[in-house]
């Protein structure tokens, strides 16, 4: 079977998404039904410019989100929609395990901030860094990576919050776009 899914503008209504209002709606699209495990619970966002995928360079993708309760430990290692709720930022990226000053905190590597600039960070030797830090007595400002990629930790000091876990990403043909798709 198919499911019609929502096309959010933005994730306001990520949370109930059949329920959005209309002008959060961009679009209702057709996917199998094998996709959407929770119909009610499941919706589409844009996927930020930086994750398109390599069927066209202009191509357009999306992502299929759930946003059912999931325990945080069923969650690493999978693409998730998190929001910095002290910045009101929202990310994508893959929820990782990070530990540092012998605490273990989530993280998001290969971050993408949606709807806006995409995030960056500064790569560095974490012990100079650490030491850098304890001596000043106040924090760098800069994120350090401690191993290759984007890492973006999920600090304790502000207000996160995962908003659901992407189930697939779907891309689309240079030159077309999910228009075409929408009821």
């Amino acid at each position: 079977g198919i499911v019609a899914l929502p096309l959010l503008r933005t994730i306001a209504g990520i949370n109930e998404p059949t329920l959005a209002p209309e002008d959060q709606i961009e679009a209702w699209l057709p996917l199998p039904a094998v996709l959407v495990p929770n119909p009610t619970k499941t919706s589409c966002l844009r996927a930020p410019r930086k994750m398109t995928s390599s069927l066209g360079r202009s191509g357009k993708d999306l992502l299929v989100i759930d946003s059912s309760d999931v325990p945080l430990e069923q969650l690493w290692e999978k693409m998730v929609i998190a929001e910095n709720q002290d910045r009101g930022e929202s990310y994508v990226g893959f929820l990782e395990r990070f530990d540092i000053d012998n605490r273990r905190i989530p993280a998001l590597r290969a971050a993408h901030l949606i709807f806006g600039i995409p995030y960056t960070a500064e790569v560095g030797d974490p012990t100079e860094a650490a030491r850098k830090q304890r001596e000043s007595g106040k924090e760098t400002g800069s994120v350090v990576l401690l191993k290759p990629g984007q890492l973006l930790p999920m600090s304790p000091k502000t207000e996160w919050k995962i908003l659901g876990r992407v189930i697939c990403r779907i891309g689309c043909e240079e030159g077309r776009d999910f228009d075409r798709l929408a009821k």
